[in-house]
């Protein structure tokens, strides 16, 4: 992990609209980045696959942020907070990181981390709290689900509000029948300690207490008629929602209503279907490119074949070539000295000549081979290339 002397003070700031994303294995090791997570790191792709992800951990970080982070993904559940994060380098960059469990059946397989650029309020908030819990005048703050909260009243709000709305309404339900039945009883017990009140009928006492018991049975059969026909469908939609960002978009489930919730699921599953539908026609061009690009690879050794061979023919050529200018040199000597040369000699010499030009027709229809071999093999590139376009398009 990094250390204070191995950081700078230079920040260096995202793109908009550029998403740095890099997924894990359990124990937190980088097994995928894409190329805006190299450009922000700084590192090289062979530098972060296998690591752990806290190579780019910045020590402004609290500690009680990442304690945080794995105790929100060990509870199945997304993580969303400001991230310092720390350059090859030593510069710095803030980014608002997102991190969700990878299953597509349990248990967990991974984590899928995207970070995108926050704004300056985001970051300066965070620079001021994350300083806070660092100096260790922060007791009166902690963090939860990446969020920084007070304690006290306003963190026992913000408790509160993450308490599931199914058991807010039981609760809420209950009280509410719990205070009718008590103002029932109180009823009766007023009217009928007091009988010597003139104008109260004797029935008084006993249908204020049924009317109280009443109540609050109406007020709990509403609560749990709330929780059944809203609730279970809005869980089953939030299950559904996780299955998918979770990246399992085998998810079947039944639309069976057809008010609000029924729409919620029905938007859910199209939503399901469309990205099935993206990912298949992504493979089958990633399948056409493999293809295409493994086509003009094989291409490209023929090529370089070829090339090869016709730099050896032209090698040949050359070496042929000194070969004929030292056979003519030395032809001029002899025709200087032709008359006292005897016709043997001659007749060897012209059989030497014959010899060579003859090697060069050899050459020449070597190399004239190669260079159809070549012409052929860059008409195929071109046609391959062409084809790759149109299936690109």
């Amino acid at each position: 992990m990094s250390t204070k002397s191995s950081v700078t003070d230079h920040e260096y700031e995202l793109k908009d609209g550029v998403s740095i994303i890099s997924t894990t294995d359990l124990r937190g090791r980088i097994t995928y980045v894409n190329a805006a997570f190299i450009e922000a790191s700084g590192y090289s792709e062979d530098e972060l696959i296998g690591k752990p992800h806290n190579m780019v951990r910045h020590p402004d970080m609290p500690q009680e942020a990442f304690a945080d982070l794995w105790e929100t993904l060990g509870e199945g559940q997304a993580w969303t907070g400001m991230v310092k994060n720390r350059r090859k380098n030593g510069d710095y960059y803030w980014v608002l990181a997102n991190v969700t469990p990878l299953r597509k059946t349990l248990p967990t397989k991974g984590y899928l981390s995207v970070r995108n650029k926050p704004s300056r309020a985001q970051i300066a908030e965070a620079e001021r709290l994350y300083q806070q819990i660092n100096s260790g005048h922060a007791a009166h703050l902690i963090i939860r689900h990446g969020k920084v909260i007070r304690r006290g009243w306003p963190g026992i709000l913000i408790v509160l509000r993450r308490i599931p709305i199914g058991i807010r309404i039981m609760l809420t339900a209950s009280f509410a029948a719990i205070l009718m039945a008590a103002l029932g009883i109180l009823g009766w017990w007023e009217t009928a300690s007091q009988p010597q009140l003139v104008g109260v009928p004797g029935w008084l006492p006993l249908s204020l207490a049924v009317a109280g018991g009443i109540g609050g049975l109406l007020l709990l059969l509403f609560g749990y008629f709330i929780s059944s026909t809203i609730l279970k469908p809005i869980d089953r939609a939030l299950e559904v929602a996780h299955a998918i960002a979770w990246g399992n978009l085998s998810t079947e489930f039944e639309i069976n209503a057809s008010d609000e919730t029924g729409q919620l699921l029905s938007a859910l599953n199209q939503m399901k279907t469309n990205l099935v539908a993206v990912m298949s026609e992504v493979g089958s061009h990633v399948h056409s490119i493999n293809t295409e690009a493994k086509s003009i690879a094989e291409l490209s050794s023929r090529i370089q074949s070829g090339t090869t061979q016709l730099g050896q023919a032209a090698e040949n050529m050359e070496k042929l070539t000194n070969i004929v200018r030292a056979h003519a040199e030395h032809n001029n000597a002899m025709n200087q000295s032709v008359a006292s040369t005897s016709p043997l000699n001659i007749k060897d010499k012209s059989e030497n000549i014959g010899e060579i030009v003859q090697q060069l027709a050899i050459m020449e229809e070597q190399m004239l081979t190669a260079t159809l071999a070549l012409q052929q093999e860059v008409g195929n590139l071109g046609q391959a290339v062409h084809v790759f376009k149109l299936d690109d398009i």
